[in-house]
């Protein structure tokens, strides 16, 4: 066969390969070598080199050679989005496994094997969405009725004021070691995610004692203005918070009751209020017995609305099935 012949067909044959591949890879946003393998064997037969065959070939090894380094390119790119892809996989995978690790409340940490009371972080996870996953620390009390309960009030000895506003009751105030109230967007974050019990621990200024327990405890969102569910009584106080369950939180500069004036601003306190109360616990702090009326830190199934407590603390504990 004429060398100029068996040029042109194997030339051919390899340019028709190499041609389909490199469509593929322009359909596919690839990247071809610059050799020209076409410019190549037109050379050679143009000349009518006596090994034309040879020739050929060596423009059938060009094209394979710009296949394979189209290759090497594409395999390059599809293993950078592949490590882009496992990196983004590892950190939702630490996402999601810090939320099953850290503490959600006082219970969590107790599981951890910290058994002393104190302040400690937590990182509380719920469906409240400007919330979610912010940490914040609280008071953990270890010991009553085998611990784990998150502390969210406390009176015991009038050094804070807690006749105060709505945004401070929100935001919370006080010192978590002392007397303080967490805030009410704490407390609708942390009842949200899951449900929990509220024990109201209580003591007079003659060294007694009494608890109220509620199976049942959940504060809503501002948008509702932390309406209250506490439902489920049991303890020695008596039930005194029946009274303020579904009712909406006022303060002083907030009037949400169903009283014709405001039981805040009546009962110098921020609470639940309906027309008025049967627990006034951010009332004023009066020492024991006090002749006006109702407007103390009251317990009126223990102690009746004319005596304020010496010292009182609000806990929530999740139930455990």
């Amino acid at each position: 066969m004429n060398p100029l012949v068996l040029c042109l067909l194997l030339f051919s044959m390899g340019g028709q390969a190499t041609a389909q591949w490199q469509g593929n890879e322009l359909e596919q946003g690839g990247v071809v070598d610059g050799r020209d393998t076409s410019d190549h064997c037109a050379l050679c037969c143009a000349s009518q080199a006596p090994n034309a065959a040879t020739c050929a070939q060596e423009g059938q090894v060009l094209g394979l050679q710009n296949t394979v380094s189209s290759l090497q390119n594409t395999v390059e790119q599809l293993q950078g989005l592949v490590s882009s892809q496992q990196i983004q996989l590892y950190h939702q995978t630490q996402t999601l496994l810090n939320r099953q690790e850290n503490p959600r409340d006082c219970s969590d940490v107790l599981k951890e094997g910290y058994d002393s009371s104190g302040i400690y972080t937590i990182y509380p996870f719920s469906n409240v969405v400007q919330a979610s996953g912010k940490s914040f620390g609280v008071f953990c009390d270890m010991y009553t009725d085998g611990g784990g309960w998150t502390v969210f009030q406390r009176r015991q000895d009038g050094s804070q004021n807690f006749y105060r506003d709505w945004a401070h009751y929100k935001a919370g105030f006080g010192k978590l070691d002392e007397e303080f109230w967490l805030g009410n967007d704490k407390l609708h974050q942390l009842t949200s995610q899951a449900q929990y019990e509220l024990r109201v621990d209580l003591e007079d200024f003659e060294g007694n004692s009494a608890y109220a327990q509620y199976q049942v405890f959940t504060v809503g969102s501002e948008a509702v203005l932390y309406n209250l569910t506490v439902e489920g009584y049991s303890g020695t106080a008596g039930d005194s918070m029946f009274h303020h369950n579904g009712r909406p939180f006022s303060t002083k500069d907030r009037d949400n009751d169903d009283s014709a004036g405001s039981c805040a601003q009546n009962r110098k306190g921020a609470w639940w209020y309906g027309a008025c109360h049967r627990a006034n616990l951010n009332g004023l702090y009066h020492a024991g017995s006090h002749t006006s009326f109702a407007d103390g830190v009251n317990w009126d199934t223990w102690k009746g609305r004319n005596y304020s407590l010496k010292h009182t603390e609000m806990k929530i504990r999740p139930i455990t099935n």
